[in-house]
């Protein structure tokens, strides 16, 4: 870091100090200690396969009646809270409102999630789910005080925190062939047929036999990284874990 960011940095801190996302005061990140506690974290009984929460009264390690319905290409997934509160809200700072800065907390959830469901696996690749907006190599392009940024894609960033913290080589290796909607506007139909043969790999031979963790932001219905999961598989991928930062109850 140059002397002048340096001064920079410090004048936007002594000006304007960084505060919570949800309660305003000033800390050091942008979720402070205390709400970082109320966030919902999907805990307890749930489903063995996708993680969603099941009621009481079913047994421990059962499946959800989703689950005990359809066939997915991946392992195990497991995601860090519901779609709510807090949590929501981080996400859309990071995603939409492009609050880069967010991203070392919301990795630390994935780590956090990563030595609670997976500590036992053996993971050789952290890939992410690839943005919507971006094809193939494409990046954005967007403007800070006048001068030119490239930005990758958001999950890229956060696949990138979680391998410098948890030293686990990010592979960077999944690609979109073709624009596709936004999952969120269509139906259950619509969202299958939206990301058939959108994905690939650009080197088909770095999955082969080897287990990799795929993280996205929110899972619903679980049709994007199903989708994922099977073009790792048509690459000879071994187990395909899964983790996202919140759940949409469906």
């Amino acid at each position: 870091m140059n002397l002048y960011n340096i001064i920079v940095n410090l004048y936007k801190n002594f000006f304007s100090p960084q505060t919570c996302l949800n309660c305003g005061e000033i800390c050091s990140g942008y979720i402070c200690h205390n709400c970082a506690k109320k966030i919902n974290k999907i805990k307890g009984n749930i489903c063995s396969y996708c993680g969603s929460p099941l009621p009481k009264e079913i047994k421990p390690d059962s499946l959800c009646n989703f689950c005990k319905e359809k066939q997915f290409s991946f392992y195990k997934l497991r995601s860090f809270g519901t779609y709510e509160g807090l949590l929501k809200k981080a996400i859309i700072s990071f995603k939409y409102n492009k609050i880069y800065s967010v991203s070392s907390e919301l990795a630390d959830l994935l780590k956090e999630m990563l030595f609670e469901h997976f500590s036992k696996e053996k993971i050789d690749f952290i890939e992410a789910v690839p943005d919507s907006d971006i094809i193939g190599n494409e990046e954005y392009v967007t403007y800070e005080n006048n001068y030119k940024k490239i930005e990758s894609s958001h999950m890229k960033l956060l696949a990138s925190k979680l391998s410098e913290s948890a030293d686990i080589p990010f592979a960077d290796n999944i690609i979109k062939i073709r624009k596709t909607f936004r999952q969120q506007m269509l139906n259950k139909n619509e969202r299958l047929f939206n990301l058939k043969n959108v994905f690939k790999a650009r080197n088909p031979l770095l999955y082969y036999r080897k287990n990799i963790m795929l993280i996205d932001d929110v899972v619903t219905t679980g049709s994007t990284i199903n989708e994922i999961a099977h073009a790792m598989k048509r690459c000879m991928a071994d187990k395909i874990f899964v983790m996202t930062l919140a759940r949409v109850n469906i």
